[in-house]
C-alpha cells in the first residue's frame, strides 16, 4: 500500500509542476493563461515523462521531443480546445497557417517539441533528484 501511495504522490506533484510550469510560459509569452491549460499541461508533463518507461535512453533527444510535441501535446491540445475552447476564447489558430479546426496547428506543434525538449529534461532531473530514479543520461542525435 506504501508503494501505492508513494506512487500516487509522485505523480501528482510532477502533475501540479508541469501544469505550473505550462502556466507560467503561457504568461511570461501571453499574459494571460487558464486552469485548463494548467490541467492540459499537467497531463502532457506526466506523459512525456513517462516515455523513459517505454523507450531506452538510448533514444536521441531531438526524437523524444517530436514524440512529444507532435504525438502528445498536439493531440492532448486538440482534445482540450474541443472540450473547452470551442468559443476560441482560450486560443485561436484559424488564422494560422495549417490548422485543423482552429485548435492546433503545425507552427505551433513545432514550438511543442521546443517545449518538449524543457519538459523532458525537467522531469527527468526531477526524478532523479528528488525520486532517486537514474540519473539522465542524452544522446542528441
Amino acid at each position: 500500500m506504501k508503494i501505492y501511495i508513494e506512487s500516487f504522490l509522485k505523480y501528482k506533484l510532477l502533475f501540479c509542476y508541469g501544469g505550473m510550469l505550462y502556466m507560467t510560459i503561457e504568461m511570461l509569452f501571453r499574459n494571460r493563461t487558464s486552469y485548463y491549460m494548467g490541467l492540459c499541461g499537467g497531463l502532457a508533463f506526466l506523459f512525456i515523462g513517462c516515455l523513459n518507461n517505454f523507450i531506452s535512453w538510448d533514444m536521441p533527444f531531438v526524437l523524444q521531443c517530436l514524440i512529444g510535441g507532435f504525438f502528445i501535446i498536439t493531440p492532448l491540445e486538440y482534445i482540450f480546445g474541443i472540450l473547452f475552447n470551442q468559443t476560441y476564447n482560450i486560443w485561436d489558430y484559424r488564422d494560422i497557417p495549417i490548422n485543423i479546426n482552429g485548435q492546433i496547428c503545425m507552427p505551433f506543434s513545432l514550438i511543442w517539441c521546443m517545449i518538449s525538449a524543457v519538459a523532458i529534461v525537467t522531469d527527468d532531473y526531477l526524478r532523479y533528484y528528488i525520486f532517486e530514479e537514474d540519473k539522465p543520461a542524452y544522446k542528441l542525435f
